[in-house]
C-alpha cells in the first residue's frame, strides 16, 4: 500500500479542502434524518483530514452526534490523528477531550467522537465492519484502488444500507496553461502512473469515478 508522510498530508490539506465538492454533502442526509448517533467509517483516514472537513458540514446539516471510526494501515499517521484533530478543534473554537482510546470534539451544534483502527484495507477489507445505515467515506483513495477491491466493498456497503462519499478522486480531467507541445505526453505519463499498483492491485486512476458509478 502506498505510504504518505504526515508532513505531506499537512501540506496538501488546505488545497484539498478548497477542492472539495461541498454541494455533494447535503445529499448524504437527503430523504430523511440519519440515525443518531450517526456512524461514519473513514477509510484510509491518515491524520483525520476527512473528519476535519466533513464533521462541521454534517453538523450543520443536523447530524449533531457523529461516531467516527478512522481506519489506516500506518500506525504513525493514526497516532498523529488525535493531536491534529485536537489542534484543529481548538482553532475553530470547539472543545475536545481524550476519551478512552479516542477523542471527543464538542462544537456548539455538533459533537464528534473519533477512534482510530489499524487495518490493512488491501488484505483485510472483509474484516472491517460497515456501519448499517451510516456513512462510508474516503478522501484521495478511490483512484488508488483496483476494480477488484471496489467490487469487494460496494456490495457490502449496499447490503448494509450505507451512504458513500469518495472525495478528491482524480478523474482524468487536466487543464494546463500555458499550452505546451508536450502536454499530451505529460498527461499520458500521469495517467500511466495513476494506473499503477498502489497496493490494491492495478489502480483505477482516471476511471475510478465511472467505475464506482456502474
Amino acid at each position: 500500500m502506498s505510504e504518505f508522510s504526515d508532513e505531506w498530508l499537512a501540506l496538501r490539506e488546505p488545497a484539498d479542502h478548497r477542492a472539495r465538492a461541498a454541494r455533494l454533502v447535503p445529499r448524504l442526509v437527503d430523504g430523511g434524518s440519519a440515525k443518531c448517533p450517526w456512524p461514519v467509517l473513514d477509510l484510509g483516514a491518515g491524520t483525520g483530514a476527512n473528519l476535519r472537513a466533513l464533521a462541521p458540514q454534517l453538523g450543520g446539516l443536523g447530524i449533531r452526534e457523529q461516531h467516527w471510526t478512522c481506519i489506516d494501515h500506518d500506525p504513525r499517521l493514526a497516532a498523529r490523528l488525535p493531536l491534529r484533530c485536537a489542534t484543529w478543534a481548538a482553532g475553530i473554537g470547539a472543545g475536545w477531550e481524550v476519551a478512552g482510546q479516542g477523542l471527543v470534539i464538542s462544537a456548539p451544534r455538533w459533537q464528534c467522537r473519533a477512534r482510530t483502527l489499524g487495518v490493512d484495507l488491501a488484505s483485510d477489507l472483509e474484516h472491517v465492519a460497515l456501519p448499517p445505515g451510516g456513512l462510508v467515506t474516503a478522501a484521495a483513495l478511490l483512484d488508488l484502488v483496483s476494480a477488484a477491491w471496489l467490487e469487494r466493498l460496494l456490495p457490502r456497503a449496499a447490503a448494509a444500507g450505507c451512504r458513500l462519499l469518495f472525495a478528491l478522486s482524480y478523474d482524468g480531467r487536466v487543464a494546463l496553461t500555458p499550452a505546451h507541445p508536450q502536454d499530451a505526453a505529460l498527461i499520458d505519463l500521469v495517467n500511466c502512473h495513476q494506473r499503477g499498483d498502489k497496493g490494491f492491485g492495478p489502480a483505477l486512476g482516471p476511471t475510478a469515478a465511472d467505475q464506482a458509478a456502474i
